[in-house]
């Protein structure tokens, strides 16, 4: 099934549109989705692009995502099959799951570059290097595999991570809070371990203040906690 608002617009026509495709939900998180938001409002306030989302995923909330034209398709929907045929863009960038990526995906990646579409991978997709305009590694390091194959250009670095940059960090001073932060679906399950381990860890005068993201499971805390555990 596909839910939210169309794609298709009757404003006129930008200098630029942008399709951001990228998984979100159970098991994966809100990582992709996190950095297509963040990369939406960049686009758009550095180059007045019209930008819309296509996720992959269970209907969810998400701060700053109504301010962007944008679709959910159900997690057992064809993807691939909404990427051709919703609407011409000159940009498509691709936010995906590794364990989730489409079976016909170098199709499709094939039909929007045929259509002078430019086609970017979000860390990831190395495997479609050959059929891609670029590959955005938002990272201060990258070791390429020995079997990578020629193809796009590769951009990495320190000014390559893609954080809001509306956020202002307050200033760190020493405490004993901890917090603890495993994202949306906590995927590597640390909510099964790490809670014991810092039980048995930080100090006695510590608080560990643990946040379960919306598709994660509640924390195992320690029958004894020696800390206060939030």
């Amino acid at each position: 099934m596909i839910y939210g608002s169309p794609l298709v617009s009757d404003e006129t026509e930008p200098d630029m549109r942008v399709l951001i495709i990228c998984h979100a939900g159970v098991g994966i998180g809100l990582g992709h989705l996190s950095r297509s938001l963040v990369i939406a409002k960049a686009l758009r306030a550095r180059f007045g692009a019209e930008v819309r989302l296509l996720i992959q995923s269970d209907l969810l909330e998400r701060g700053n995502l109504d301010a962007f034209q944008h679709r959910f398709v159900s997690l057992d929907h064809d993807l691939v099959g909404q990427m051709v045929s919703d609407v011409l863009v000159d940009l498509v960038l691709l936010d995906l799951q590794q364990q989730r990526v489409p079976l016909a995906l170098g199709r499709a990646i094939g039909v929007l570059r045929a259509a002078g579409t430019k086609v970017v991978a979000i860390d990831g997709l190395l495997a479609y290097r050959p059929e891609l305009d670029l590959i955005f590694i938002p990272s201060f390091q990258f070791h390429p595999p020995a079997d990578m194959k020629e193809g796009a250009p590769i951009v990495f670095g320190w000014d390559c991570f893609l954080l809001d940059p509306q956020w202002v960090p307050s200033l760190w001073t020493p405490g004993r809070r901890v917090l603890a932060l495993t994202g949306g679906s906590d995927t590597t399950q640390l909510g099964t371990t790490w809670p014991t381990l810092l039980n048995q860890s930080l100090p006695l005068d510590a608080e560990l203040h643990w946040v379960t993201g919306p598709f994660a499971a509640k924390p195992d805390w320690p029958v004894t906690q020696r800390i206060r555990m939030v």
